[in-house]
């Protein structure tokens, strides 16, 4: 069953506007920053807006993208259920810092499956993070 915070979320339009997504991902922000919801719900709420922010086919606006690096390098966390959504969330809105953040972690003691999860996901985003779009030209 869905927690109503993440509800709101996979509740919001497919399509939304630029000034939307971006009023959104703040409001998340705003919530983040507070600490009273998980990691992972707010994760997953990233993830959701992250994708309707990749279908706008815009580059997204610097200044959330630092407050994301900021939220993630504070909260980073190398359980499996963080780094599938960290990837995704990275791939789709072109944050460089958690390509790093992705690498450092490799140098720790990881399980099997977060270790492939993160060299799966630096081979797939790495390359072309810069510009999520650099498939569709």
């Amino acid at each position: 069953m869905t927690q109503p915070f993440l509800k709101y979320y996979e509740d919001l339009k497919d399509i939304l506007t630029v000034e939307e997504i971006n009023a959104e991902f703040n409001k998340l922000l705003d919530i983040a920053e507070q600490r009273k919801i998980s990691k992972f719900n707010i994760c997953d709420a990233l993830w959701e807006l992250a994708d309707r922010q990749y279908h706008t086919y815009t580059f997204f606006d610097i200044k959330i993208k630092n407050r994301i690096t900021i939220w993630l390098t504070q909260n980073w966390n190398t359980e499996f259920q963080f780094i599938e959504k960290i990837g995704r969330i990275a791939g789709s809105i072109g944050l460089k810092a958690v390509v790093e953040l992705l690498k450092e972690s490799l140098s720790n003691d990881l399980p099997a499956n977060v270790e492939r999860e993160i060299k799966e996901t630096l081979l797939e985003i790495e390359p072309h993070i810069a510009d999520p779009y650099y498939d569709l030209k």
